[in-house]
């Protein structure tokens, strides 16, 4: 990747130094499902988000990654954990592949779930979500997997953390289509980008 960054740049992150993490008005976690559990090489990942009053504005801070590899059981098994724990008002879940499935699981648990049709492809949708980080709007705790997730984004669209990628930048976009964090120029690449509800 070139040096800081590239599509989404490590200097955009911002660190929160306090020992506590901000009280949080609306959590959000974001999936991505592996294709097939029988491609060694496919990840199933999942970032949760946080949205806290900063200033006069809204914020975001990422609290949790998930990324393994998982047959669908174990996926549907930690899915439903990961809800319990962070209780998010929200899960958002790309259309595609084991997705749908679990998408169609976590619904008849009374999940409260979002299905997420990108109309764009994954770079376009990088592009669109940097227009927060770069305002300064994303925070990180200082955590290890903290690092790694900057650094899947920062090296994309090379190495293998697409998945975690896609958590991102998917989280990041309904998050500023819900008028959460947004950027001090209003006029960005993200109004142009629809989200879909799918049923």
């Amino acid at each position: 990747a070139p040096k800081g960054g590239g599509i989404i740049k490590q200097k955009w992150w911002r660190k929160w130094e306090a020992d506590a993490i901000p009280e949080f008005i609306y959590v959000l976690q974001s999936w991505d499902t592996a294709f097939s559990e029988k491609e060694t090489n496919s990840y199933s990942a999942c970032t949760t988000w946080g949205v806290f009053n900063f200033g006069s504005r809204y914020h975001i801070m990422i609290i949790h990654r998930f990324r393994s590899h998982m047959p669908y059981t174990e996926l549907r098994k930690m899915a439903r954990e990961l809800y319990n724990e962070y209780n998010p008002d929200a899960v958002l879940i790309e259309k595609k592949a084991s997705g749908q499935s679990l998408i169609q699981d976590l619904k008849m648990s009374g999940i409260p779930v979002l299905a997420y049709t990108p109309d764009r492809d994954k770079v376009a949708r990088a592009h669109a979500a940097s227009a927060l980080l770069e305002t300064g709007l994303v925070w990180y705790p200082d955590r290890r997997w903290a690092d790694e997730v900057i650094h899947h984004c920062a090296v994309f669209p090379a190495g293998d953390g697409t998945d975690i990628v896609d958590t991102v930048t998917q989280a990041l976009i309904r998050l500023r289509q819900m008028w959460f964090a947004v950027p001090h120029d209003d006029d960005t690449d993200l109004d142009d980008i629809p989200f879909r509800d799918d049923p």
